[in-house]
């Protein structure tokens, strides 16, 4: 047996939890992302400011004239620029030392200096006794490349810039200046960005949160609506309807669509409730038109059981009575079992063309009965979705129908095609069907009034008509009037089958 469906949900396995844990996950990733970009982009800019500050002392300090002593002896003032690069004496190592020194102090209190020559030899530091990590590799790169480098090294907590220096009046690359500056203040910077950063991220985590929980309340009530629903017609109440959302999403489309299978479900219900019944009524009408010849079976036997078996013609009448009640049981079970093939039968098994059926059919009637039948057939085959036999089987109870409910009255058959369907109409001019009869002519053991002089019938014949129309894809229907305002006219539909000889049983065939 399944299992029932859980009646409530706990929280932590709630659709509005899940979802707002997963828009809290994402909105975390995202704002991860974006401070870790924010962080490295912040850092970036930092670094670069402090290269563009310690490059702009070395350009305003190399171009601010020295006060030299002169080859006279006298006090001139000379540019750094041209003391580093024109000079050939060895007398220029004190003012390049204060020239690095004019470069630490403009720079500030952390700023180390270094001087390097063209060829990477240290010429000149500041402040006395200290210098900046010496990176050859980054002195190369900035004489090589002309312009200014930096780096980062963690190790000593120190952003290390190298800015080359050219003569100016050869415009040649002369020395390199290497400054380094201490990461504190940009990292404590970095720490309290990272720090309001964290902070924020939480504010807007626990704010998403809680706007998620109330956004997704909100956006799940019709589907609670739908739960409830659900559960009444789980229930038993099969007319519960969900209110569908007056918007075009996703939501409204489930609703609309479980109100559909909520329809088809009744349906199936109220259909198999109808099935039920007919069943329970067919078999009620099958008791009573099986009972009535065997209560007179069994009298028979009974009056045949008490002696009368020395009166020949009392024998001869009860053997009779019992034969025709005999061949009246053996008629009602061939016609359920005709019935019970055809509903089980595939709507594509059989081929036959209803023409020659009609045809077929009236050739082994009486010539005196054959003879108020007029026949207005197609030109052109009509092959239908049935059996041969199931057609004979057709126009013998239509026919047999007619003689019975009007006698001796003129029958117009006739035969046409419409798209796919194929149509066998009968048209007489008979008393006619009041409109109460028409509703259940083709019902199984409905008999209607029937002249006293005809036999009885098993109240089966329309229904296996009906039943053959039905099973090809077409269906059976009863006007009355008919043309002229007297009469009935039953309308047969058939489903039309591809017209190829292929099609065609093999017996069929041959019949034509």
């Amino acid at each position: 047996m399944a299992p029932h469906p859980p009646t409530s949900v706990h929280w932590w396995h709630s659709l509005r939890v899940r979802l707002a844990v997963l828009f809290v996950i994402l909105l975390g990733l995202v704002l991860s992302s974006l401070g870790i970009i924010q962080y490295l982009s912040l850092r970036s800019n930092l670094i670069t400011v402090s290269t563009h500050y310690l490059t702009g002392v070395v350009n305003s300090e190399v171009h601010t004239p020295i006060l030299v002593l002169g080859p006279s002896g006298t006090t001139i003032h000379v540019s750094p620029a041209a003391l580093l690069c024109e000079s050939k004496t060895g007398r220029t190592h004190t003012v390049i030392n204060r020239f690095a020194q004019a470069i630490a102090s403009a720079g500030g209190p952390s700023v180390l200096v270094g001087i390097f020559s063209q060829k990477g030899q240290q010429v000149g530091s500041a402040p006395a006794g200290k210098s900046p990590p010496v990176d050859p590799a980054l002195v190369t790169r900035a004489a090589q490349g002309g312009i200014p480098v930096n780096t980062v090294v963690a190790s000593a907590g120190q952003l290390v810039v190298a800015d080359p220096l050219a003569s100016p009046r050869t415009g040649r690359l002369c020395a390199v200046v290497e400054m380094s500056r201490s990461m504190t203040q940009i990292n404590e910077l970095l720490l309290r960005q990272v720090r309001d950063l964290v902070a924020e991220g939480v504010v807007a985590l626990v704010v998403g949160a809680l706007l998620t929980l109330g956004l997704t309340e909100i956006a799940l009530r019709p589907l609670q609506r739908l739960e409830n629903t659900a559960r009444l017609v789980a229930g038993g109440n099969l007319k519960a309807r969900s209110p569908v959302p007056l918007r075009h999403d996703e939501v409204a489309s489930l609703a609309a669509t479980f109100n559909q299978m909520a329809d088809q479900v009744e349906g199936m219900f109220g259909a198999q409730e109808e099935r039920t019944a007919a069943i329970r009524q067919f078999t009620a009408d099958l008791s009573h038109e099986l009972r009535t010849p065997l209560t007179s079976i069994r009298g028979y036997l009974d009056v045949l059981q008490r002696g009368a078996v020395s009166d020949t013609a009392t024998m001869t009448r009860a053997v009779d009575h019992m034969h025709r009640h005999v061949e009246r049981m053996s008629t009602i079970l061939a016609n359920l079992l005709q019935l019970a093939r055809i509903d089980a039968k595939s709507k594509d098994q059989d081929v036959a063309d209803l023409n020659q059926a009609v045809t077929t059919a009236m050739s082994l009637v009486p010539a005196s009965l054959a003879r108020l039948a007029v026949l207005e057939l197609t030109p052109a085959p009509l092959l239908v979705r049935a059996s041969m036999s199931e057609l004979e089987s057709v126009v013998q109870n239509l026919f047999d129908n007619a003689c019975k409910y009007a006698p001796g009255s003129r029958q117009h058959w006739k035969t046409t095609a419409d798209r796919d369907t194929a149509i066998l109409e009968v048209a007489d001019d008979g008393p006619g069907i009041n409109s109460a009869e028409q509703a259940h002519i083709f019902e199984r053991f409905y008999r209607g009034t029937q002249p006293q002089t005809a036999p009885e019938g098993t109240g089966l014949g329309l229904a296996i008509v009906a039943a053959v129309a039905r099973a090809s894809g077409g269906d059976a229907q009863v006007f009355s009037p008919g043309p002229g305002g007297k009469g009935a006219v039953f309308q047969i539909s058939f489903g039309l089958a591809p017209a190829k000889a292929a099609d065609i049983p093999a017996h069929d065939q041959a019949s034509q």
